[in-house]
């Protein structure tokens, strides 16, 4: 026994120092994650130039990936990684360029003199030029594989797991791969694995446009020349996609120069050229040359939002902030304000110089001003662009304005109830000129039965005095520091009246809802009055059932209900002692399961191919609640939609036996159910399934077969 004994305290303590290593482990990551990156002192590199999208940084020390803008520093053993449709430019301190193409991981590291780059995935290019000052060497790495490079450009890209392949389109480098080492020239091409060095010289060179070059114009659709150099090349074509493996082409056009010309609207793009090496009957093989990025931009002077042309500010006693405003333009890095009261800007008053889209300005006399926008561009690729000039006036007027009166609105109904326990704030809009507000109350629109007036040192006044149910009326005074009063405000009449009751909006009372939409929005109408809410649901009419009961000071709340059945609800609003001020009616709502309307064949984004096929035949689960389906089929053609056929059915399926209607390219086809409920007749949720169609054996020339002899009578 007291072995046993022992063995358990021993589990016990065992238990108990191997739960208190998982909590402090535990609570170390969290903080970890929760911190940030954290940063180091690491030397400085380099420096991020330019980059689009996403582009996110992970220092050395950290495990946090954050996200970096232009402009910031490049810290040695930075690991620089890319998203989707993103890319970056890293330019070093020795000025070798790095280009990163979307979906690429590289990680840097200085040591020695040499810079060593680890090429982790995706696709790159870069320019190391030797200007007699630095002896470095750059060296990329990716596995096995090194690529040494001192004076040249390169391209290169490695998907996921597969063989690094890359391209010298200036200079030389040398490649190592284990015991393997050989020198790759101009012009040439190499693909390195695990087991040898694969050379191979080029035979389609890309020359115009640059790799990531800007082409920009004030046009919506812009000219591009691409041109090239080819040799033992057949039927040319040239690919645009909107990524760097090309799997999402926007354009192949067959080519038979050594240039081609053709419109673009504004985006990012990759070409490159391909070539025919050989054909057999099943399918064509293709020699490509490398890619290249270019980036098109149809440049837009900055516009003024703010001041509007000719736009009057006028005060009295304190000269006003004039708002400017602007559209944000993505070429641009900052922006230059010149306002002038001259339209030629001769005699320029003030400038300001801004990233922002916004500026407020003070200090301007009275008179007429001109406004202009200068850009300064975010790479040289663009230039800078001005405005349109906008002209504005101040002036100082002998009146001041008078307050314009924000609560109550007009005809407002106030609660008597509430007005006892809580009061009511009326409000005007603040103004930097007034310093003092005097508040007006009548029981006559002429304001004869005065029925108190109060100062107020705020733009807002709390009554708390009881007043008889009836009609009213309210004007505000607005008077300056030096104790110059405004004219009245338009006067605003309210109502006191017995509480009102709250009105509930969504769900409606008797509705029908789907589990599956949990957590479920609770919404009522907001009161004229200021107050707090008591929300409950119950599984009866009597709430002594209380399922959820909450405090709110919103005017709706989202709960999740667990199961199905009936339930039920209702909002009451209570004052600042808790004190119930008013309630809403009882609503009811039934929870079930809806069954989901689901799509068989052709599912979303599915190829169909119709070259074995005689007939179409879309089909779909049948819901048990459907009485009858909505089928509808739609061409797609530059963004428009061609109806092609539409039927109602009670079958799970449709058969389209007319192909005629039919052509490859891109399709969508509907679904619509017919529900009953409780004997009433309800249209399901739509199901939009876009498909496409095409043959996988085009149909040849006719073939006219006929006797070798005939006879003719």
């Amino acid at each position: 026994m007291t072995m046993e004994k022992k063995k358990k305290d021993r589990s016990y303590w065992i238990i108990l120092i191997l739960l208190l290593i998982i909590f402090m482990t535990s609570f170390f990551l969290y903080k970890n994650i929760n911190a940030g990156a954290t940063g180091n002192d690491n030397e400085v590199i380099g420096i991020l130039t330019f980059k689009t999208k996403t582009i996110e940084r992970k220092y050395d020390s950290d495990v946090i990936w954050e996200k970096i803008d232009s402009g910031l520093i490049i810290r040695n053993k930075d690991t620089i990684r890319s998203g989707d449709f993103s890319d970056a430019v890293l330019t070093l301190k020795d000025k070798t360029k790095i280009n990163i193409n979307e979906n690429s991981m590289i990680y840097l590291d200085i040591s020695e003199g040499d810079i060593n780059l680890n090429f982790a995935y995706g696709s790159m290019s870069l320019a190391k030029k030797d200007d007699g000052t630095s002896n470095t060497t750059l060296k990329i790495k990716s596995g096995e594989n090194t690529v040494e490079v001192k004076n040249s450009e390169l391209t290169l890209e490695k998907k996921d797991k597969e063989e690094l392949a890359f391209q010298v389109n200036q200079g030389t480098a040398k490649l190592k791969n284990g015991t393997q080492e050989k020198e790759l020239k101009e012009n040439e091409s190499a693909k390195l694995n695990k087991s040898e060095i694969e050379i191979s010289e080029i035979n389609l060179t890309l020359q115009s446009p640059p790799d990531l070059s800007i082409i920009t114009e004030k046009l919506e659709s812009i000219p591009v020349t691409f041109s090239w150099s080819a040799k033992n090349a057949n039927k040319l074509k040239l690919e645009l996609a909107y990524d760097s493996r090309f799997q999402t082409l926007y354009k192949a056009l067959n080519v038979d120069n050594d240039s081609y010309t053709t419109n673009l609207p504004q985006g990012n793009y990759y070409w490159r050229i391909s070539s025919e090496k050989s054909k057999t009957k099943k399918k064509s093989n293709r020699e490509y040359s490398s890619f290249r990025k270019f980036t098109v931009y149809t440049v837009s002077p900055p516009i003024i939002l703010s001041p509007t042309k000719n736009q009057v500010f006028s005060y009295a006693n304190l000269p006003p902030i004039i708002p400017f405003t602007w559209k944000k333009l993505e070429t641009t890095r900052s922006y230059k304000l010149e306002i002038s009261n001259t339209k030629d800007f001769t005699e320029i008053k003030k400038t300001f110089t801004t990233n922002q889209s916004s500026l407020g300005v003070d200090g301007l006399d009275p008179g007429k001003y001109f406004v202009r926008l200068i850009t300064e561009p975010a790479r040289e690729e663009f230039k800078s662009e001005t405005s349109k000039i906008v002209s504005f006036s101040i002036e100082k007027k002998i009146e001041l304005d008078p307050p314009q009166i924000i609560s109550p609105a007009n005809a407002q109904e106030i609660s008597a109830t509430v007005l006892a326990k809580s009061g009511f704030y009326f409000q005007v809009k603040d103004s930097p000129e007034l310093t003092k507000y005097i508040f007006q109350l009548s029981a006559t629109s002429n304001f004869s039965k005065m029925l108190l007036e109060e100062t107020s040192e705020s733009n807002q006044f709390h009554l708390t005095k009881k007043i008889e149910l009836g009609e009213y009326f309210v004007r505000v005074i607005g008077v300056t520091s030096d104790g110059k009063k405004s004219p009245f405000s338009e006067p605003r009449n309210f109502s006191v009246k017995e509480n009102q009751v709250i009105e509930l909006l969504s769900p409606a009372n008797n509705s029908s809802l789907d589990l599956k939409e949990n957590p479920i929005n609770f919404r009522w109408k907001r009161p004229s009055y200021k107050a707090n809410f008591i929300f409950e649901i119950s599984a009866n009419s009597s709430f002594n059932e209380k399922i959820h009961s909450a405090k709110t000071e919103d005017f709706s709340v989202s709960y999740s209900l667990p199961q199905n059945g009936k339930f039920y609800w209702r909002v009451s609003a209570i004052g600042e002692d808790e004190s119930i001020l008013s309630k809403s009616a009882t609503f009811s709502f039934q929870i079930e399961e809806i069954e989901e309307l689901t799509v068989i064949y052709p599912q979303k984004n599915e190829k169909v191919d119709m070259s074995p096929l005689d007939t179409l035949k879309f089909k779909w689960e049948k819901s048990t609640k459907a009485s009858h389906f909505f089928f509808e089929l739609f061409r797609e053609k530059g963004g428009s939609k061609t109806l092609i056929a539409k039927a109602k059915t009670k079958n799970s399926s449709y058969i389209l036996k007319d192909l005629s209607k039919l052509d490859e390219g891109n399709f969508i086809w509907t679904l619509q159910e017919s529900l009953q409920n409780e004997g009433e007749t309800q249209k399901g949720k739509k199901i939009i399934t876009p498909f496409k169609i095409y043959l996988s054996a085009k149909p040849g020339s006719p073939a006219i077969k006929t006797p070798k002899k005939m006879y003719v009578e």
